[in-house]
């Protein structure tokens, strides 16, 4: 089974609330995760007792990430289409907290990482461009923070199961 390190935000009420019920009607994967930012993305060569002791290095060496989560983007990655939500504040936090990740897991930096926040995804480009634009008109500000890392064990179905999770403490 493929690891990866998420980081599961505390939302407000309102705003989870607003967000698992997007995720409900156009993301297969809610039942299998809550949302979540992905910093360490699965690799099949990749195992979570692998990635155990470099999240729990980068979690001592980070302090809790404040975030608003206010851009919606469209990401197109054959054969679906995914809606993101993308912080403004919180962004570089989120980016370093990835490097700092990959740094302790392989030495590198790996390619360009955008951190957000997945509310779909759509079989159906142009569905998945008028969702966005109708999240685009609400002008959401979702405001959260990230006060931990988990390593999780993707399986190929049913729920992705949580190894261990590593308070944010620098």
């Amino acid at each position: 089974m493929a690891g990866a390190v998420v980081a599961f935000p505390t939302l407000g009420e309102a705003d989870a609330r607003l967000i698992e019920e997007i995720r409900r009607e156009h993301d297969p994967n809610a039942t299998r995760i809550a949302a979540h930012f992905t910093l360490v993305f699965p690799d099949p060569k990749v195992g979570a007792g692998d990635l155990l002791r470099p999240a729990a290095a980068a979690a001592r060496e980070t302090p809790p990430v404040a975030f608003v989560l206010r851009r919606v983007i469209v990401h197109h990655r054959a054969p679906d289409s995914y809606v993101f939500l993308v912080p403004d504040e919180g962004h570089g936090s989120l980016v370093r907290l990835h490097d700092r990740l990959r740094a302790h897991a392989t030495g590198g930096s790996g390619e360009a990482f955008l951190p957000h926040l997945t509310v779909a995804r759509l079989p159906d480009r142009d569905a998945a461009k008028a969702l966005a634009t109708r999240l685009a008109e609400r002008r959401l500000a979702v405001r959260g923070t990230i006060d931990a890392l988990s390593v999780v064990d993707v399986g190929a179905a049913g729920p992705v199961q949580t190894v261990e999770s590593f308070p944010l403490q620098a």
